[in-house]
C-alpha cells in the first residue's frame, strides 16, 4: 500500500482512494498549474500512473479538470518502468543471500540449526551484510 506523508508533519498514512483523489485535485493539480504559469506552459497534462489498487478510476480523475489527464499503466509493467526493479534489487538480494549462508557455514558453533542461526541474525547484521553487497 502506498503512504503519503501529509504536507507539514511528519506523519505517513495509508493512502486509499479518497486520500489521492484529494491529493490529486487539491495539490498536485495547483501546483503543476502554478509551475506552468510560471514558466510560461500551455495544453494538456498527463499523469501516467501504475496499476495500484488505491488510484481511483480513470473518469473520476479525469472529470476533475478539462487540462489534466490520467492514463494507467496495464498491470505487471512497473517493473519494466523503474530501472531499481530491472536487476539491481534482484542483484543486491543474490548477494545478501550468498552472504547469510556464508555466515552460516562459518559460524563457530557446528551444531548450531538453521533456525537458531536465523533469530540470532538482528538489524545490525543485516546493515552490515547490506554494506558489503
Amino acid at each position: 500500500m502506498l503512504s503519503y506523508s501529509l504536507q507539514g508533519t511528519k506523519e505517513c498514512v495509508d493512502v486509499n482512494s479518497a486520500l489521492f483523489s484529494e491529493w490529486y485535485s487539491k495539490d498536485f493539480i495547483p501546483n503543476v498549474k502554478k509551475l506552468r504559469e510560471r514558466e510560461g506552459k500551455t495544453g494538456k497534462v498527463l499523469q501516467i500512473l501504475d496499476n495500484v489498487p488505491c488510484h481511483p478510476p480513470v473518469k473520476i480523475l479525469n472529470a476533475i479538470d478539462d487540462d489534466f489527464s490520467v492514463m494507467y499503466l496495464p498491470p505487471n509493467v512497473t517493473a519494466l518502468e523503474q530501472p531499481m526493479e530491472q536487476g539491481v534489487i534482484e542483484k543486491l538480494k543474490r548477494i545478501y543471500r550468498k552472504q547469510v549462508l556464508q555466515r552460516l557455514l562459518l559460524a563457530e558453533n557446528d551444531k548450531e540449526s538453521v533456525a537458531d542461526f536465523a533469530e540470532k541474525l538482528n538489524m545490525k547484521d543485516a546493515c552490515y551484510m547490506l554494506a558489503e553487497a
